[in-house]
């Protein structure tokens, strides 16, 4: 398999300065050529986050930093070294206490190209390395082979991935970059971060698009509702004008006012009476309004004469 293809061998050129190439013997942690830019550790060593790298206790048994494979040494993955740019690789010594998550570094050996141990102490006015988990310990990436083109043993929570997606073979990528991924609980390491500018062009990007997206809803929703508002004021209005007008009523004897009424005429009781009598005699029927106070009595018998005028003749008999 060759080189361009195995995200797992140790693959590319290092630098320890802008155009300073580093010794041989100072190999990627990943490939160059699908990874991106890789620092770099001297062979053998592990590959640690924050750019730094470990020796075994075989050697020199130290942490240090050495370069990366970009020439201008101005990528993320190349770990600054102020005071210490003309050397190949510098010793770290931990602080401790509050300060235990800091790196800084230590002696002076411009020509020095293989490590040996050195006896250094913190000295908080030159920190090259802030552990950003705030741990004592920096996380392990992988340990690299010992020469160029060998395979890296990479920690299980530290694989290298592919950070686009090809078609096919991985062999058609041209120009690698994918990126060694891990947690950060896990000691897993980034090694194809986005640079600050890049982050924060995509920070502001999302909130201005954000922006209009909003406006634009809002100004959609708007429009919408006063194209609602207007079709609501034209139905009524429509219904309004093509109602019939209400049917006029009579006014009733009882809402008139009092003034347009006429009164009932007085009910006279000698009147009543005077009809009455009149009616009564036009019948025929001789209507007195007394009985008499006494009556003659006529004898209906003809023996019963003692009653009867002798001069004058019984109406009955000769």
């Amino acid at each position: 398999m060759s080189n361009q293809t195995d995200l797992y061998i140790s693959n590319g050129t290092c630098y320890y300065g802008g155009g300073q190439i580093s010794d041989p013997r100072y190999i990627p942690c990943g490939n160059a050529e699908l990874s991106g830019v890789q620092h770099c550790c001297f062979e053998g060593s592990y590959c640690l986050k924050s750019y730094a790298c470990y020796d075994t206790p075989r050697t020199a048994a130290i942490t240090y930093l050495a370069g990366c494979t970009d020439p201008t040494f101005l990528d993320e993955q190349c770990a600054q070294k102020p005071g210490y740019t003309g050397q190949q690789w510098v010793a770290l010594a931990r602080c401790s206490g509050e300060n235990i998550s800091l790196w800084t570094g230590c002696a002076h050996h411009p020509s020095q190209v293989e490590l040996e141990k050195e006896n250094c102490s913190c000295n908080l006015t030159n920190v090259l390395v802030e552990n950003t988990n705030g741990q004592s310990s920096l996380g392990e990436i992988g340990s690299l082979p010992t020469s160029a083109g060998g395979t890296i043993s990479f920690n299980p929570t530290a694989l290298p991935t592919y950070a686009q997606a090809t078609s096919g073979d991985p062999s058609s990528v041209a120009s690698g970059t994918a990126t060694a991924t891990a947690t950060e609980g896990a000691s897993v390491a980034s090694s194809g971060r986005l640079s600050a500018g890049a982050t924060a062009g995509i920070a502001v990007g999302s909130i201005v698009g954000g922006l209009v997206v909003l406006g634009a809803m809002a100004f959609l929703f708007r429009k919408a509702y006063r194209r609602r508002i207007d079709q609501a004021v034209a139905a009524r209005t429509s219904r309004t004008d093509s109602a019939p007008p209400p049917p006029q009523l009579e006014p009733s004897p009882m809402s008139q006012p009092s003034s347009q009424v006429s009164p009932a005429p007085p009910y006279n009781v000698s009147n009543q009476i005077s009809k009455c009598e009149e009616d009564g005699k036009i019948a025929g029927l001789g209507y007195k309004s007394e009985m008499p106070a006494e009556s003659t009595s006529k004898p209906e018998l003809p023996g019963d004469l003692g009653a009867v005028n002798p001069g004058r003749r019984h109406e009955l008999g000769t």
